[in-house]
């Protein structure tokens, strides 16, 4: 069962936002959500395509993987400009607390 909940497991309280973002790995992306962030890192969501049903674990999994190192760019706002972190994925799977598929990042050190 991939469904989990890593939340107790955090060493850093997360503020819950819903931040328009896009998780690039090399050549490729996946667009989503980043629905809560601490200093640390940060829980993405992906977005669901247009006129198809939502993501699995499994769709996610095939673009990303526990390790990868990761290009995040998220805006807090509509109007804000857009602003980047490198990040490792810590693991992908489905949020018990959120009810969607998505993946736990690490922000590296500055």
């Amino acid at each position: 069962d991939m469904t989990t909940d890593r939340h107790e497991k955090r060493s850093e309280r997360r503020l819950p936002v819903a931040w328009h973002a896009e998780c690039r790995l090399g050549g490729s992306f996946v667009n989503g959500t980043v629905r809560d962030i601490s200093r640390g890192g940060v829980f993405f969501a992906a977005d669901e395509s247009v006129g198809r049903a939502p993501l699995e674990v499994t769709d996610v999994a095939r673009f990303l993987d526990e390790g990868d190192p990761v290009l995040l760019t998220y805006t807090t706002r509509p109007s804000a400009r857009a602003r980047q972190r490198l990040a490792t994925v810590r693991w992908v799977g489905s949020s018990a607390l959120y009810g969607c598929t998505g993946v736990g990042m690490v922000f590296d050190e500055a």
